[in-house]
This record gives C-alpha cells, sequence and structure tokens, in this order.
C-alpha cells in the first residue's frame, strides 16, 4: 500500500553463570521497538480492497484517481454527488492513503531470571521471575473533505476527526519448582514435580476522540475539536492467580507406566467465596512392543487417559457494569451511568469499579 512503512528493532540478550557445582543462575532480557504506518484498514468501513469490490466501477483507472489527488491534494473520484462538492460511498484511495492514514508505536520488554538448586543427584530447586510489559500508542485520522462514516469514540458518521489510543501492558509470573528424578530399582523409575506460581496481570487502556469534526483542516489533535469532546473510554484491568501444581511419573521396566498431575487455582475474577478451581488428569501407557518382538513391529502401545481443565472468567464478566459516556448519539450532553440507561449496561470497559476490584484483588490474594 502506499504511504506504508513498519520497523521493527529487536535487542537480546541472555546468560548463565555456573555459581558453584550445585547452584546455576540464568538471565534473559528482550527489548523491542515497533512502529508502523499506513496500516490497512479491515472490517467495513475504509477498506479500500473491500471497496473497491463492492463501490468501485470496473471501468475505473485507478491511475486516475492517482493523478487527480497528486495535482490538487483532494479527494477528488468519480462518484460525486449531485452538487459537485463531496464524493459518496468511497473516498479517492490516494487521499485515504496519505490524509486518513493511521500511525502506531509500540514498546515491550520481556525478560526472565531463574536459579537452579541442585539438592541431590536425584533432587533440584528451581525459581524465576519473568515479567513482560509493552506501552503502545496509536493514531487514526479522518482529514476534512473525507466521506462521512462511523469514526471516533461514539462510533457515529463523521466527515473528519483525530482519535487516539494509549495502551499498556504488564505481566509478571513468580515461580517455583521442586523437581525429581530418581530410579527406585532396577524395575521401576519415578520422577515429577511440585510447585508454585503466581501471576499478576495488569491492562489499562484509553481511547479519546474529537466529536463533529475538526475544527481546523490539518491540525490533529483533541483540543482541535468542532463539538465538545465525548468521555475518553477508559479500562483498567488488574487480574490474579495463584497456582499449586503436581506431577509424577511412575515407570516399570521401560513398557508400563503410569502419570498423574494435578493443579489448583485461585482468581481474582472469581467470587470470593468461590473463586478456586481444580483440574487433574490421569495417564496410563502400555508399550507392548517392548513384549512383543516381531519383524514387523517396530513400536506398539496402548494408552487410557482422562483430564479435566479449568480456567477464570474475565475480567468484570460475572457483575454488571456501567460506561459513563458521552455525548450519547451525537447529542452534546453527558448521560450519567444509571440503570435508567439499559444501554449502558454490560459495558466490561469500566473505571469506577477500578478501586474495588484492586480491593477484592489484595483480599482474595494478598
Amino acid at each position: 500500500m502506499p504511504n506504508s512503512k513498519l520497523n521493527k528493532d529487536n535487542f537480546l540478550v541472555n546468560g548463565s553463570w555456573n555459581v558453584s557445582k550445585r547452584l546455576v543462575v540464568t538471565a534473559s532480557a528482550n527489548f523491542i521497538k515497533q512502529t508502523a504506518t499506513g496500516r490497512n484498514s479491515t472490517g467495513y468501513n475504509d477498506n479500500i480492497l473491500s471497496n473497491m469490490r463492492q463501490w468501485a466501477q470496473t471501468n475505473l483507472d485507478f491511475k486516475d484517481q492517482q493523478t487527480a489527488y497528486e495535482l490538487t491534494k483532494r479527494n477528488l473520484t468519480w462518484n460525486y454527488n449531485a452538487g459537485l462538492n463531496y464524493p459518496i460511498y468511497t473516498d479517492n484511495p490516494y487521499f485515504q492513503r496519505y490524509q486518513n492514514y493511521q500511525n502506531d508505536t509500540r514498546v515491550r520488554t520481556i525478560g526472565n531470571m531463574s536459579a537452579t538448586f541442585k539438592v541431590f543427584e536425584w533432587l533440584d530447586i528451581f525459581g524465576r521471575i519473568a515479567a513482560d510489559s509493552y506501552s503502545e500508542f496509536q493514531e487514526e485520522r479522518r482529514a476534512v473533505g473525507s466521506i462521512a462514516t462511523a469514526f471516533g469514540v461514539s462510533r457515529t458518521n463523521q466527515k473528519s476527526g483525530y482519535l487516539r489510543r494509549d495502551n499498556s501492558f504488564s505481566e509478571y509470573n513468580f515461580d517455583i519448582m521442586l523437581n525429581f528424578k530418581k530410579r527406585i530399582s532396577d524395575n521401576f523409575n519415578l520422577n515429577g514435580f511440585v510447585g508454585a506460581n503466581e501471576r499478576r496481570t495488569n491492562t489499562s487502556l484509553m481511547t479519546s476522540s474529537t466529536n463533529g469534526g475538526l475544527f481546523v483542516p490539518g491540525i490533529y489533535s483533541l483540543q482541535n475539536s468542532l463539538s465538545p469532546l465525548p468521555y475518553p473510554v477508559e479500562t483498567i484491568q488488574n487480574i490474579g492467580v495463584r497456582s499449586q501444581f503436581a506431577s509424577i511419573s511412575l515407570g516399570y521396566k521401560d513398557f508400563l507406566y503410569f502419570d498423574a498431575t494435578a493443579r489448583q487455582d485461585y482468581a481474582s475474577t472469581l467470587p470470593i467465596n468461590d473463586n478456586k478451581y481444580f483440574y487433574p488428569s490421569v495417564t496410563t501407557a502400555f508399550i507392548f512392543s517392548e513384549l512383543v518382538k516381531n519383524n514387523w513391529l517396530s513400536f506398539g502401545k496402548i494408552r487410557l487417559n482422562y483430564a479435566q481443565v479449568g480456567n477464570l472468567a474475565g475480567y468484570d464478566q460475572l457483575i454488571d457494569t456501567y460506561l459513563v459516556n458521552g455525548p450519547m448519539n451525537g447529542a452534546n450532553n453527558q448521560l450519567p451511568a444509571t440503570k435508567k440507561n439499559p444501554h449502558l449496561k454490560n459495558e466490561r470497559t469500566n473505571s469506577i469499579e477500578t478501586g474495588m476490584e484492586a480491593s477484592i484483588l489484595k483480599s482474595r490474594l494478598g
């Protein structure tokens, strides 16, 4: 696509240190910076490829559209209205690419540090701290002279506007595991692990936009709004999960095996009195090719297993939450978030309950 570019810088460093015969420490850090301009619109509105198929005439020469834009820098196209003062249905695709483009920047850091201490030849302790975080900035533009389409926080049809998103994300994991691997006798061997994990995930999303169009053409700023700004859409999600897990595998003469796992999680998104869920698995395997020796059989196994899967609820999915936003449907007024406005119900974006959710997280998981 014209006026499109993506740059990505990636720096990675990792290392290992044998502190002693029993202790090994490793660390890894990854820094990623990504900048993009002119990503193609997807969905229905402003999607050049779908507009070509749906609205453009089959005899339309897009080189003529390019020449018209390059000579005038205006939104000249084949489908003007009766008054010849603005196009209908679709913009000039070159006007879209050079005037209605978007850009975004994301800086991400991923890292972890771990240590392994060998207690015995068959037993070691493993600990790890891992982090993944990024901040992202996005901008969308709609130049004066464009056709009206859904745009901005209110998603009403607007002929011009500016939208920005400020997003941040972080996840931290703390793991500790006790690993064992031992041959009990000539016939039996045993291996497995017991461990625990603490996970904290924090997400912050902020979307702001102009309202009713741009006051001064070509200046893309929230302060350049033709009408009063709507409230931004804010989402703050803090999720905590605490887990205990174990796995064991018992083998007999390298042909009969029994494996079992168990995990229990406690999640801050579930009710305080019912915030844990347990999921186990059991597996047995019989490698009969170890007993039946034939040239035509290289490997044969019979396996029987059973498992359950558990998961937490999404943030704020178990309660009714409300979004305070305005203007609603283009009206220049602010509507309170009350039950008298049922169309505001079941919005997951909510900043009012952030403090409450943080206190719940603290009471549930400490």
